[in-house]
Order: C-alpha cells, then structure tokens, then sequence
C-alpha cells in the first residue's frame, strides 16, 4: 500500500499549528468505494492498513500532541473530508496537494481544490516540497 509522503508533510505541517495553538490533530484517509460487491474484503483491509499506517506515522509527534488517525469508506475523497469535518466539529483542514497541472489536473482534478470549493471549514492547502 503506498500513501503519498507529502500527505505526511501535512501532519507536519499541522503539528506546527498545534504547537501555536494547543488543538487536537485528526489525521484521515477516506477510501474510495470499489463499485464491485467482491471488492469488500479488499476494502476493508485497505482501511485498516491505512488505520495502522497513520497511526504508526503519528507516533513520532505522539508525546506531545494529541493526534488521532482515522481511515473511512466514502463514494468520494472530497466528500469524507467535508462530512468528517462536520462530525468532529473540525475548525481547520489542512491538505497537501500534488499540484497537478494540463490534462491530469483535467482528468484527474484536485481533491483540495474540491474541499475548498465545497466546505464551509475553513482549509489551508499547499504543495510541499519532498
């Protein structure tokens, strides 16, 4: 399972405020559901591998800040982000994006860009450097 590194910039990138700010850190990975019902199995251990990997991610910064990590199933990346906002009474969302340009940005899109769009959160979005 490969989960971008510069997701993890975030997180670094998000310790950083709470050191300013005294808040709670929620990591997330919304999977996306697989259409086909024999796929369910896959999904499922896709979410707790995800799970597992945020969490051993988090236990760098553990000592200090209170990090919780959450993986969720939802229809869309976009659409988790925003309704777990809304759930755990989330103040801020910060997302690393690719900064995809020309047609994969076309084909592809921006989940970023589709969270700042569609939530009422506030959202800081940035590309890191790697």
């Amino acid at each position: 399972m490969l989960l971008v590194t510069h997701s993890f910039k975030a997180l670094e990138y998000a310790v950083g405020l709470s050191e300013k700010f005294a808040c709670e850190i929620h990591l997330l990975h919304v999977v996306e559901i697989l259409e086909s019902i024999g796929l369910r199995e896959v999904e499922e251990k896709l979410l707790q591998e995800t799970k597992e990997l945020l969490k051993r991610e988090s236990e760098k910064f553990r000592g200090k800040y209170k990090i919780f990590a959450n993986a969720i199933k939802r229809d869309s990346a976009e659409i988790g982000i925003i309704e777990f906002a809304e759930e755990n009474n989330i103040d801020l969302i910060c997302m690393a994006t690719r900064g995809r340009k020309g047609l994969s940005h076309f084909f592809l899109g921006s989940n970023a860009e589709k969270v700042i769009k569609l939530s009422e959160n506030p959202v800081i979005a940035f590309n890191p450097v790697i």
